[in-house]
């Protein structure tokens, strides 16, 4: 499947747990829209390469419990964005190239 836009539509399934769009390389924009989706649980991105922007909309996802970012080239930014995801088990961030800062600079 080529799903294309943005994750807009995404913003109103407040009752979602699980999203995998693993390899869904065709989806474009930011992350903002699945900040209102504060029942997941589960977040799967990776190889979304034409997702951009930082991670902050994630910030709000208190009950997140695995995130996968791998191969996730055009967000940027740092991690502190997750520092309150105290429930947060599994962080994946393999896939390198990066332009995330990773210190506290």
């Amino acid at each position: 499947m080529k799903f294309t836009g943005d994750l807009q539509p995404l913003s109103s399934l407040s009752q979602l747990t699980n999203l995998d769009l693993e390899l869904c390389t065709n989806l474009t924009g930011d992350l903002q829209p699945l900040s209102s989706l504060n029942q997941l649980t589960n977040l799967d991105l990776r190889h979304c390469k034409n997702l951009t922007g930082d991670l902050q909309p994630l910030s709000s996802l208190n009950l997140l419990t695995e995130l996968e970012l791998g191969m996730c080239f055009q967000l940027t930014g740092d991690l502190r964005p997750l520092s309150g995801l105290v429930d947060l088990i599994t962080l994946r961030l393999s896939g390198g190239r990066y332009p995330m800062k990773f210190s506290g600079e």
